[in-house]
């Protein structure tokens, strides 16, 4: 199923941008005082990828019931969207695909580290592949 709707909801962007790939705010600086963004680390996961693939992953490397992302995601699409001026039709409509994508991949790793998260992650990613 993951296979066939990322063959058929998979946009196609004119150009990439860069993505970190693993933000989370221990990746992230920030002036306390003037809520400035100093200085990103640990670009390992970079990619160069549609911007909306770093919002699947924003705090979303543990369990699939972990509530950080829902936390934070929001209020950072409601800045992200005006500040750029990208379609927000389009993002919400690609973000569960993406975000399926992350769960996936997440599982995988699971499976790889005995880590015991893969059925969650399995049935989230199952449940945003069905709204894409």
């Amino acid at each position: 199923m993951a296979i066939k709707v990322f063959e058929e909801a998979t946009p196609v962007i004119d150009r990439g941008s860069l993505v970190h790939g693993d933000l989370t705010g221990c990746e992230t600086f920030v002036d306390p005082d003037s809520g400035v963004v100093t200085g990103i680390v640990d670009w390992g996961g970079a990619i160069v990828a549609d911007p909306v693939f770093e919002f699947a992953k924003v705090q979303a490397g543990g369990p699939a019931d972990c509530p950080a992302p829902g936390m934070v995601l929001p209020t950072l699409l409601d800045c992200y969207v005006p500040e750029t001026g990208i379609d927000r039709a389009r993002l919400d409509r690609t973000l569960p695909l993406y975000q399926a994508h992350n769960a996936i991949f997440n599982a995988d790793w699971c499976r790889r580290e005995g880590v015991p998260w893969i059925d969650g992650l399995l049935t989230a990613a199952d449940a945003w592949l069905r709204t894409v």
